[in-house]
């Protein structure tokens, strides 16, 4: 019964280390599963602020090129 009482320890230990390891596993899983949600949303919205960065620096050139163009026709004008 000596030996038996040691067995069912060790087994009962190692049960509830396993558990503790699933335990761990699934915690980090969850929080690797929301960093995996969380970099989606990062890059979501980093690509927004690139295309409206765009989208305003195309608009200053053109508006940048049209200031132009009227100035050197009020120039051809006024000579």
């Amino acid at each position: 019964t000596t030996d038996m009482n040691a067995n069912i320890l060790a087994k009962d230990t190692l049960e509830s280390m396993m558990q503790g390891l699933k335990m761990q596993n699934d915690k980090t899983s969850h929080i690797m599963q929301q960093s995996v949600e969380a970099s989606k949303t990062i890059a979501h919205n980093i690509h927004s602020m690139i295309v409206e960065l765009q989208f305003q620096d195309r608009n200053s050139q053109i508006t940048h090129n049209a200031v132009n163009m009227l100035q050197e026709s009020l120039r051809h004008c006024d000579v």
